[in-house]
């Protein structure tokens, strides 16, 4: 069965707080799965209160700032209920979706370990994850693993000056971070990103990155930007897409790096909440992520923290 990775950043635009990428894996049944179609009875797209199913879209429409993360988190824990022991902590879903030892978490982040889900229902959970089983195994298609990158802002800086703009730092994090699942399996792989930024060429990223060889430009439009290329028996394509959340790998990849950036910001502003009882909160986008860096000044400059640790050049 082929593996089919979907990808998406939840984090691009702020200067507070974590850049997130995710992906999820699959194995289906052929390329051309249809999941929404072949799923429509466990997993839809809208936002209606009355239906019963599971929603699986861009975090854009699940998710409003300042809102409820329940459909983030429904959506992120039932996925992962399909294929694994849910964790009860924050820190135990971060160390199985993240890795161990592929990051340390900021002073400036932490908070009491909080239990899960924060918001979701368990048997709502339950009844979810029961769900997507039975879908999955009646059409022949599991879930693999769900994976994430955090990059907090000193190491945005540092991977900034290597890689000269926000774009390119994006595509790196998120190759390594396929590439990473892709050596876990022998099978033919098909990649699907959103676009990141306005970058249309990726081939000299894809060969640094998943490839030996230069792959062949299939398509570099205003729209899609699509390649192929062979690694002894097996076939890969990668595929970036303007609205690539329109793949439900790559929705469910949007989700979880939205939800795990909303778990994030959580902690962030309870750690500077509980300095300052008077603050207000912040979700770290431009314009408001200044105001809050002048708030919380004083308290920069009495633990000694360095700007560059908390700020995100761009």
């Amino acid at each position: 069965m082929p593996l089919v990775i979907g990808t998406d950043e939840a984090g691009y635009a702020p200067n507070l707080g974590p850049l997130v990428v995710g992906a999820t894996a699959w194995r289906v049944p052929h390329w051309d799965f249809d999941f929404y179609t072949e799923l429509a009875e466990q997993v839809h797209v809208e936002i209606d209160a009355d239906d019963p199913r599971l929603v699986i879209a861009d975090s854009k429409v699940a998710y409003r700032s300042g809102g409820s993360i329940d459909r983030l988190e429904a959506a992120v824990l039932s996925l992962l209920s399909t294929y694994a022991k849910l964790p009860l902590r924050i820190t135990e879903l971060l160390q199985h979706i993240c890795g161990s030892g592929n990051f340390t978490i900021p002073a400036w982040y932490s908070w009491p370990d909080a239990r899960i889900p924060l918001s979701t229902k368990p048997e709502s959970l339950r009844h979810h994850s029961r769900k997507l089983n039975d879908g999955f195994g009646s059409k022949s298609v599991r879930l693999e693993r769900i994976a994430a990158r955090l990059v907090f802002p000193k190491e945005f800086n540092e991977l900034l000056a290597v890689h000269g703009n926000k774009a390119s730092v994006l595509t790196a994090i998120t190759l390594q971070l396929v590439g990473d699942l892709v050596d876990r399996h022998e099978d033919d792989c098909l990649i699907v990103c959103d676009r990141h930024g306005g970058r249309a060429r990726y081939a000299p990223l894809l060969q640094q990155f998943l490839t030996d060889e230069w792959p062949r430009v299939v398509e570099e439009s205003s729209t899609c930007s699509r390649y192929s290329w062979s690694d002894e028996d097996r076939a890969f394509e990668a595929r970036f897409v303007v609205n690539g959340e329109s793949f439900l790998p790559t929705a469910a990849a949007s989700m979880t790096a939205k939800y795990l950036r909303e778990v994030m910001m959580q902690g962030w502003n309870a750690y500077w909440l509980r300095h300052d009882a008077d603050l207000q909160p912040t979700a770290g986008y431009p314009g408001d992520a200044k105001r809050f860096l002048r708030d919380v000044a004083p308290i920069i400059q009495r633990l000694g923290i360095g700007t560059d640790s908390i700020w995100r050049s761009k």
